[in-house]
């Protein structure tokens, strides 16, 4: 059996409160996340891909078909602090993770990234359907544009 778990691609670190970015999907640790936007607020852009982000789903609880929503939109020049909102206690292997993310916050000053490489320009980008936790989100998104657009035609 495959005993690799996902990891995050800021910290390196297994997955804390996973945090998926819109419009592009790729996600990483909330806190991780949180930090990333806030060291450049006027262009919060993905980390791996560059796409300018417009939220961050967090809180994904599957079983409950549940997640939180934060939208970056109109905030362009203020510190993004999206609510956590659910408490939850730490195990004490989280807690480690916690303290060693805390300690390494100092070191991602970086605000400028190069040009991808044209050897992947042309990756294939991955759909938010091949993305097994965020069927919720997109089922809940589709159907917000369906209420949206029945609004408008019977206005």
């Amino acid at each position: 059996m495959n005993n690799i778990k996902p990891k995050c691609s800021i910290c390196m670190q297994t997955y804390s409160n996973e945090t998926f970015l819109r419009p592009c999907f790729h996600s990483f640790c909330f806190e991780c996340i949180c930090y990333w936007i806030n060291i450049t607020p006027e262009s919060a852009n993905c980390p791996i891909c560059r796409q300018s982000i417009q939220s961050l789903v967090y809180n994904v609880d599957e079983e409950n078909n549940d997640f939180d929503e934060y939208f970056l939109k109109d905030r362009q020049y203020e510190t993004h602090e999206p609510p956590l909102r659910r408490k939850r206690t730490l195990s004490p292997g989280e807690k480690i993770k916690l303290q060693r993310k805390q300690v390494y916050k100092g070191l991602y000053h970086q605000t400028c990234y190069p040009e991808p490489l044209p050897r992947h320009v042309n990756f294939t980008i991955i759909t938010p359907e091949h993305i097994p936790k965020v069927f919720i989100y997109i089922a809940l998104n589709r159907i917000r544009i369906d209420i949206i657009s029945y609004m408008y035609q019977h206005a």
